[in-house]
């Protein structure tokens, strides 16, 4: 029988967990690599609309709503980037994303981009509560 061995640390590997146990490298495509995706993507939408916040006219403080939005997705997108195998960064994420879809719909009829932005966060929040239905996905014993 021919053992496992992880692309890393070179080391042995044995059963079904998607980690190495002793790197914690993912060993294979899971709902792990899904959230940290999503944390990516967070985080490029939210610096990228911090960036255009501060290069316009109105800077802060005539964009306000669009900074706060910003922010969510900053947010969720630093616990889904570097905690996407910790339950409790999952779960942290789960009210942000909460929050940032209903502040979007309480101004999305005063802009339709809130419609995008509520839509996108919709779309991540689904995904990322049907993540822990994976349970192999998380990291054990941290």
């Amino acid at each position: 029988m021919r053992h496992k061995v992880c692309p890393k640390c070179k080391a042995e590997l044995s059963g079904k967990n998607p980690y190495c146990w002793k790197c914690g490298y993912l060993l294979k495509n899971s709902w792990a690599g899904m959230r940290k995706g999503f944390g990516i993507t967070d985080l490029v939408i939210g610096i990228l609309f911090m960036c255009l916040i501060l290069g316009s006219e109105g800077g802060i403080e005539n964009n306000t709503r669009m900074c706060v939005v910003s922010w969510f997705f900053i947010w969720c997108g630093l616990l889904g980037t570097f905690g996407y195998q910790r339950k409790w960064a999952v779960t942290a994420s789960i009210p942000f994303y909460a929050l940032g879809i209903i502040f979007n719909f309480v101004f999305m009829s005063e802009y339709p981009a809130h419609v995008l932005l509520m839509g996108i966060m919709a779309v991540f929040l689904i995904f990322i509560c049907i993540s822990f239905t994976d349970k192999g996905s998380f990291k054990s014993g941290r």
